[in-house]
């Protein structure tokens, strides 16, 4: 995952700069990554997890569903010692970072850069970034990972029952300066502390220019790592995968939603939790597979 996640901001960084040179085409591409292919539980595949770790973790931390343990031993590759360190890492680091309040991260929270609204074709929560309304030079970089994570435990408690994960559409749909420090930010908070919670990223529109770019980078990845990245031609290509009513007007859809502060129903965000109904979810799955046979983050500071 974090080999995906890195291809994804690398590639972001190319369009980036390219848009900054106004090398500007009329062709219009969507990148997505697929982070895991969807099988049996859901949006999650618990074949790549061993069961006999699963246990030994319940065991451990009887607090946390079945699923949660299960994305950390696929992240950890089954390591039993190094999953048990990851999920103690990220029990830490929510002890440190929750509850985070709106008025907290104001700046950033009024600025629209990130919101939710809608979903994707699948019905995952859609968490919608504007890079163009981000200043890299302005913001402050602790607030805007806060920002983040308010916004994915926005979207992760809008998941209906037989899902877990949520999709990012990046709106390139301006100019906007390269963030490199939040892309290195986002990579770690995806690996550590929402292992498998992201479905799919989109990217639109960008570069026709990207193409070529894309068949050189790829060259460096597995074909395993190299087919989850998939570019598509054309605004068609996006209403595909994310209905048009939740498309931006400015990427070719219907939705003229502009994020407003008053959306959020409760300024006063603690932890996703739903471990009743991802235990129900993942026992169904079993019952379904069954039946066919078969850092340490310490220094980040809650500003209050």
């Amino acid at each position: 995952m974090t080999l995906y996640i890195c291809t994804v901001v690398g590639l972001v960084s190319v369009v980036q700069v390219l848009f900054d040179l106004n090398i500007i085409s009329c062709i219009t591409y969507i990148i997505y990554v697929d982070m895991v292919t969807a099988t049996s539980a859901g949006d999650l595949d618990l074949n790549k997890c061993d069961q006999r770790l699963v246990r030994e973790l319940q065991a451990a931390f009887p607090d946390e569903s079945s699923t949660t343990l299960c994305r950390h031993a696929i992240i950890c590759n089954n390591d039993t010692r190094v999953t048990m360190d990851h999920i103690r890492s990220w029990r830490s680091w929510k002890d440190v970072m929750f509850p985070i309040t709106a008025t907290s991260i104001s700046k950033e929270f009024d600025s629209g850069k990130l919101y939710v609204h809608g979903q994707d074709s699948l019905g995952h929560p859609l968490l919608v970034y504007n890079p163009h309304l981000n200043r890299p030079k302005e913001r402050n970089i602790e607030e805007f990972v806060l920002l983040f994570v308010y916004m994915m435990e926005v979207a992760m408690k809008k998941l209906p029952p037989h899902l877990s994960r949520v999709s990012i559409l990046l709106n390139r749909s301006s100019l906007s300066e390269p963030d490199y420090e939040m892309g290195k930010r986002f990579q770690e908070l995806m690996r550590k502390y929402y292992p498998l919670r992201v479905y799919k990223i989109f990217v639109s529109p960008v570069n026709v220019v990207l193409k070529a770019c894309w068949k050189v980078m790829k060259l460096f990845l597995s074909e395993e790592a190299a087919a989850h990245v998939k570019p598509k031609t054309g605004i068609d290509a996006l209403r595909m995968v994310i209905p048009p009513q939740y498309i931006p007007e400015e990427l070719g859809g219907d939705c003229r939603h502009r994020f407003n502060p008053n959306d959020i129903q409760s300024p006063f965000l603690t932890p996703y939790s739903n471990k009743n109904a991802e235990d129900e979810s993942s026992l169904s799955s079993s019952r379904t597979r069954s039946n066919r046979e078969h850092t340490d983050w310490s220094s980040a500071k809650r500003m209050r």
